[in-house]
């Protein structure tokens, strides 16, 4: 099995894992996480979904967190990152809506 690096959710630090599906580096980003996440009453899996939808808009709960220092240089790539991310998901829906009228006109078969 090959080694990945992905970000932790709560502490935003790189970790090096053999499972994709993990999410936090350490027990103490595990129970901060998990204690954050019982205050806001959520579910696990409700928990990690509104940090996600927290960091699309560049805030955490985790004050340390690198999304929440606009002189970070990790959060200026972040940044970037998803502005490039939604631009490039912006053209794309748009060529496919091109697409599907050249479809519907007949010039293209499928």
């Amino acid at each position: 099995m090959s080694e990945i690096t992905k970000p932790c959710v709560w502490c935003g630090r790189l970790m090096a894992t053999q499972r994709s599906s993990k999410k936090l580096c350490s027990a103490q980003c595990h129970n901060k996480y998990h204690y954050w996440r019982a205050k806001e009453q959520l579910t696990n899996k409700g928990g990690f979904g509104v940090l996600k939808e927290l960091l699309s808009k560049f805030r955490h709960p985790n004050k340390n967190h690198p999304s929440n220092d606009p002189s970070n240089p990790e959060r200026l790539a972040y940044e970037i990152e998803c502005l490039a991310w939604r631009s490039a998901t912006a053209e794309l829906k748009a060529l496919t809506a091109v697409i599907e009228g050249l479809k519907q006109q007949g010039h293209i078969e499928v």
